[in-house]
């Protein structure tokens, strides 16, 4: 793992029980981690962890609801005693901020937001006390343009980034990296899980794999770049926002995802 994981060294993946957070699993215990798989759904974890353990890897499961009290604070202990995490964990939501359900938007932001920063604050003071490990959050290409009809998903995951680059600096002094991977449209369960409209134009892009994420995020990693936006296409669209009107870049982004 180009230093970012000793020999066996163990690695926590939240929602880790499909998409982008199974994508991890896997990588990562091909490369010799022994890995914690975290989520919600008990049957898909120890499916993941036979499919690992059957190809000569290291699992575990942990079920675990993070938006539950008790099962935030397993994983906050968890992440205390790992070399390695990655806070892949969160959900998105389609649609206009007026009409959202103020109980799903809450947990949006808990999830979104509030989680990564409380695991990645156990995990860094253990990493730190043992002089090796790295964090890795899992954000969005959406969190660099403001969008409407996405608007609190958009916001949190700009959050999200910042702080990763913020955190990052304050232990470079430790050698411990701090990557912001920030994917766009991927082919996970996040439009179903969001309830994103089949119509809007977000939904029918074409999307990349959780794999292809996963490596580019690793390669990434190993070279300790703060943030890593996988595939030419998304890097090119962030080079054209930079250079086109505010206003023109946000009416834009709103008609990707218009639901009306």
């Amino acid at each position: 793992m180009s230093g970012l994981l000793p020999t066996g060294g163990r690695a926590l993946v939240t929602g880790a029980s499909s998409g982008i957070g199974l994508a991890f699993a896997h990588a990562l215990a091909e490369r010799g981690a022994r890995v914690i798989l975290l989520a919600r759904r008990g049957e898909r974890l120890e499916r993941a962890v036979a499919e690992i353990e059957a190809g000569g890897g290291s699992a575990e499961a942990v079920v675990c609801d993070l938006l539950d009290p008790a099962g935030l604070e397993r994983a906050r202990e968890l992440a205390g005693e790992v070399d390695l995490l990655v806070n892949n964990a969160g959900f998105g939501m389609n649609g206009r901020f007026l009409d959202a359900e103020p109980a799903r938007l809450d947990a949006m932001f808990r999830l979104d937001l509030e989680v990564p920063q409380i695991l990645a604050r156990a995990a860094a003071r253990g990493m730190l006390a043992r002089g090796r490990g790295g964090i890795l959050n899992v954000a969005s290409i959406a969190g660099f343009v403001p969008t409407p009809f996405h608007a609190a998903y958009s916001a949190l995951k700009a959050a999200l980034i910042v702080h990763s680059e913020a955190l990052r600096l304050e232990l470079r002094p430790a050698g411990i990296p701090v990557t912001a991977l920030c994917p766009g449209v991927t082919d996970t369960e996040f439009f179903s899980a969001g309830r994103y409209v089949e119509k809007s134009a977000i939904y029918r892009m074409r999307r990349a794999s959780p794999e292809a994420v996963v490596t580019a995020a690793l390669k990434a990693w190993a070279r300790n770049d703060p943030v890593v936006v996988p595939g030419l296409g998304n890097r090119l669209l962030l080079l054209l926002a930079r250079l086109v009107p505010r206003r023109v870049l946000v009416a834009g982004a709103g008609r990707t995802m218009t639901t009306d």
